[in-house]
């Protein structure tokens, strides 16, 4: 997605990603290509523009992923007050926090380790072999709460710039595992749109997963 409109404080807002720093894809762990990049860009850059020319407030949103982890793959709703709000898919950080760690990074080493465990269950099943594959599992639980715990400033980032504009945030933990983001999760499986104004994702009586 290259666009989010919703809205603000004084009117519709059209929320368009830009890209920071030097990104990284947090599933492959490599630099984002340069090709990538730039062609994304470009395209963000003339969305933006174009939606100012057409009378849109214009906010940016920072990112550093790949374009499918996009800020604006959001899930909203507005409440029967009249107050917008929008689901931020909140992922583990992907690049180092001031204490050395990488969550995303700690998280899938995890995920390796299960792999393994269930390997060598699958090449030479035991009791002691499945209780490994067991503890693996909670040992990737565990550190999925861990990650979605901790800070991720990229996250904040974007939260403030929808806050600014006089949006309600509502962080949903979420991991870059290829499933989609939040705006293609909300949409799985859905075949009519929820009864009740106001109704959450979490509540409706078909969530998409």
């Amino acid at each position: 997605m290259i666009l989010n409109v919703a809205r603000g404080k004084s009117g519709p807002v059209a929320f368009v990603p830009s890209y920071e720093g030097a990104p990284v894809d947090a599933v492959s762990r490599e630099p984002l290509s340069p090709e990538v990049r730039r062609r994304a860009q470009i395209i963000y850059d003339r969305v933006a523009k174009q939606f100012a020319g057409w009378g849109f407030r214009v906010a940016r949103l920072p990112f550093s992923d790949h374009p499918v982890r996009s800020p604006v793959n959001v899930g909203k709703y507005m409440e029967p007050s009249g107050e917008q709000v929008v689901l931020l898919g909140k992922y583990p950080y992907h690049f180092a926090l001031p204490e050395g760690t990488n969550p995303q990074r700690e998280l899938q080493k995890r995920f390796d380790a299960l792999s393994e465990k269930l390997e060598a269950w699958r090449d030479r099943p035991s009791e002691a072999g499945f209780e490994s594959v067991q503890r693996g599992f909670r040992e990737v639980w565990a550190e999925m709460d861990r990650a979605a715990a901790s800070p991720n400033p990229t996250f904040e980032m974007q939260a403030k710039v929808y806050r600014q504009e006089g949006i309600r945030v509502v962080p949903v933990p979420i991991f870059p595992m290829g499933e989609g983001g939040l705006h293609c999760l909300g949409l799985a499986d859905r075949n009519s749109p929820p009864a009740e104004a106001g109704e959450r994702l979490a509540s409706s009586s078909r969530p998409g997963r």
